[in-house]
């Protein structure tokens, strides 16, 4: 199992000692930042002891989740070879970025005049990318998807909302970026571009719907699973 995710572990240990090579230094009265606004700005802030152990706590907590999936998805068994292949790719994008925004953190933290938030929006953009790549490749599972009645349901339902999902992902990443790159245009960029990630976001969604109903509509049978 460590095997399996030694690439993510390896980047989580860089991510705690860089953690720690720019966030000792700073001073006792620090404020991290740990959200950032719907504008891009940061609306909250963390100490000093807050900030350095909170995010790398729960990019933890989430290698762990992966590491013992197998563990708690009744569904791993059914596909083991294809979540064997998968998982191990999850885990590394998401503890890298998660990783990546942790030191932005710091370093934002540490230089006054930087404030990050077109880095940030990047960062984001680059993971909505990465994960809607690996969508069309996803199994289904209770944990890990678009996880609708309809995509647990049925999966035919499933493999075709993870396909839509993730040309939906990819579109909004790239959205995102631009976002970091054209800033805040004439007062409404940004918040369009969040408008328009909410309409990719939703319409995987109702997507899962339209197609279980195709699928009823045609004969086929639904998949009841247990809930995991």
């Amino acid at each position: 199992m460590i095997k399996r995710y030694k690439v993510a572990i390896i980047i989580f240990l860089i991510t705690v000692i860089l953690g720690l090579v720019i966030g000792l230094p700073l001073p006792k009265d620090v404020e991290i930042p740990i959200h950032w606004n719907i504008e891009g700005k940061v609306d909250n802030t963390a100490s000093k002891t807050q900030g350095l152990l909170m995010l790398p706590g729960i990019i933890l907590l989430l290698l762990l989740f992966f590491m013992f999936f197998p563990r708690i998805s009744t569904r791993y068994r059914k596909q083991e070879e294809r979540f064997k292949s998968i998982l191990p790719v999850f885990a590394n994008i998401m503890v890298l970025m998660f990783g990546c925004m942790y030191l932005l953190s710091l370093v934002v933290a540490r230089e006054a005049s930087f404030d990050g938030t077109e880095l940030l929006w990047v960062l984001l953009g680059i993971m909505f990318i990465l994960l809607g790549n690996l969508f069309p490749k996803l199994p289904s599972s209770f944990f890990i998807g678009i996880r609708t009645p309809w995509t647990l349901s049925s999966e035919e339902v499933w493999r075709k909302t993870h396909r839509v999902g993730g040309y939906a992902f990819v579109t909004g990443g790239i959205f995102f970026i631009l976002a970091g790159v054209v800033g805040n245009l004439f007062g409404i960029g940004r918040i369009l571009f969040y408008v328009i990630m909410g309409l990719m976001v939703i319409y995987p969604i109702l997507y899962s719907y339209i197609e279980y109903q195709k699928v009823l509509k045609s004969g086929g049978e639904e998949k009841e699973e247990s809930v995991e």
